[in-house]
């Protein structure tokens, strides 16, 4: 008596076309999961710069010039940035004023390491006030480079700036979400030209 088969096995090739549709939809997955946690990641960095910049025309608007907190050639608050998160509120032994002289808070750790630089200029011809130890902050703006030492890779591109006098910040940040600390996300922002600039995005 013979027996009829009911199931007729899978040949090689509808395996093997199996198998690539499965690595397929796989690597779509891992790109889009990439994509969200970069996202995520340079949503944190965004929102601390952004309360960080609101914070700063508050006190420009109640003490005639900006704060400046922090020099990051010198430190980052709260923490030199790497492969962890730091809470926000502690001291800054290397800050000229405390962060809590902008009000700045965040909804948990954070990241990224932040600094505040701020000078006021005269009118042109007259010179830059401020020396770096005085109430005005800075004596020479600094260069986006310049405030994002170590950051390795590209530095944040901000267009041309305005000729501009008086007051002046910029917000630095940076962060080392993979570990390796020859490249690190960057962003900055600088009160002539109004923007905030990124580079290396999430590594």
């Amino acid at each position: 008596m013979r027996s009829i088969r009911s199931r007729r096995a899978f040949t090689l090739v509808e395996a093997v076309a199996g198998v690539v549709i499965i690595g397929i939809l796989a690597t779509i997955g891992l790109v889009g999961y990439r994509k969200y946690v970069t996202q995520a990641r340079m949503l944190e960095g965004t929102s601390m710069v952004k309360g960080i910049v609101e914070a700063q025309e508050r006190f420009k608007s109640e003490s005639g010039v900006y704060a400046h907190i922090n020099d990051p050639n010198a430190c980052w608050y709260p923490r030199e940035p790497g492969r962890y998160v730091t809470a926000w509120g502690g001291p800054c032994p290397c800050c000229k004023r405390p962060w809590d002289a902008l009000g700045v808070t965040a909804t948990g750790p954070v990241a990224f390491g932040f600094g505040a630089s701020a000078g006021k200029r005269s009118a042109p011809g007259g010179g830059i006030s401020g020396g770096g130890d005085d109430d005005f902050g800075m004596g020479t703006k600094p260069t986006p480079r310049s405030l994002l030492p170590g950051g390795g890779g590209d530095v944040p591109d901000l267009p041309p700036e305005r000729v501009s006098t008086g007051p002046w910040f910029m917000v630095a940040a940076i962060a080392d979400f993979d570990g390796d600390p020859r490249v690190k996300t960057m962003m900055v922002y600088d009160s002539d030209v109004k923007i905030i600039a990124t580079a290396n995005d999430g590594e």
